[in-house]
């Protein structure tokens, strides 16, 4: 996505989205910050949780920041 280091990120200790977001350096200039989505695997299917960094920032929706499981994905448009 659109983050400053893209790729993968071993998960040594649990870490949440704003972590993550952190280890791949943060934004580019032209990331849609407010339309984040985590995408988990969850047997055959997947789940598509909304996360918006603005709010996070905002002491707001919290519970958005949620710990990230081994095979989460993070896209940042």
């Amino acid at each position: 996505g659109k983050v400053i280091q893209p790729g993968k990120f071993p998960m040594n200790n649990p870490i949440d989205v704003v972590q993550a977001l952190s280890l791949a350096g943060g934004f580019t200039p032209y990331a849609k910050s407010d339309s984040i989505r985590i995408i988990r695997r969850v047997g055959s299917s997947q789940k598509i949780m909304k996360f918006d960094y603005g709010k996070i920032a905002d002491g707001k929706a919290l519970e958005t920041n949620i710990l990230l499981k081994s095979g989460d994905t993070i896209v940042v448009p």
